[in-house]
């Protein structure tokens, strides 16, 4: 990884928002949380334009008054194009964005969407890290979660597809979140597919 962004990137051990769950990051492998932002399209693009070394720095005076100027006209030309490549964005609650360091790095960032509910926000959290397991190949590392609470799903087997596995990790951030005493999560069960919905129920949901 560049030495510029080994500040803002984390390698090695992290913990997963949303489920508390700590995993070892594979080899050319860093990950950030950004928690809430104002707009998922624009925090994708400025982490690229910030990767790609394309936003000028402001070290003079005059520098310090044009520079956020120009790096404001880039970051909305990159966002109006990230809005186009990815138009599902406009309705996300919030991403899990995987971006290209060069050199055969691979940098994840998960973000959300700063007017969730505190509902919302904790399923978001848990459902865009079930996207980033998912992409590491940890499934094992949800099968231990739901075994942990009872759940007796067999996670290899019966929940396949992608946006379903997100779901089930999403399910668990709110139980984790209810375990730990926090209030007024009511999720209804059947906002989830077949197979979620029936652990969902089984939580208590």
């Amino acid at each position: 990884m560049p030495e510029r962004l080994t500040q803002t990137f984390s390698k090695g051990e992290i913990e997963l928002p949303g489920l508390g769950q700590k995993i070892v990051l594979p080899d050319k492998t860093a990950f950030r949380y950004d928690g809430k932002v104002r707009s998922l399209e624009r925090n994708i693009a400025r982490t690229e334009l910030i990767i790609k070394q394309m936003l000028a720095d402001n070290r003079t005076i005059i520098e310090r008054i044009v520079v956020p100027v120009l790096n404001e006209f880039t970051i909305r030309e990159a966002t109006a194009v990230v809005k186009w490549r990815s138009p599902g964005l406009a309705t996300a609650m919030g991403y899990c964005y995987e971006h290209d360091l060069g050199n055969r790095e691979t940098a994840y960032v998960i973000a959300q969407r700063r007017s969730l509910n505190q509902q919302d926000s904790i399923f978001t959290d848990g459902h865009e890290s079930g996207k980033l397991l998912r992409n590491l190949g940890k499934i094992q590392t949800v099968q231990d979660m739901v075994d942990a609470v009872g759940g007796g799903i067999d996670v290899f087997k019966s929940v396949l597809d992608p946006d379903d596995f997100a779901d089930l990790c999403g399910i668990l951030a709110l139980n984790r979140a209810v375990r730990s005493g926090v209030k007024n999560i009511v999720p209804c069960a059947d906002d989830f597919g077949k197979q979620n919905r029936a652990f969902a129920l089984k939580l208590g949901f």
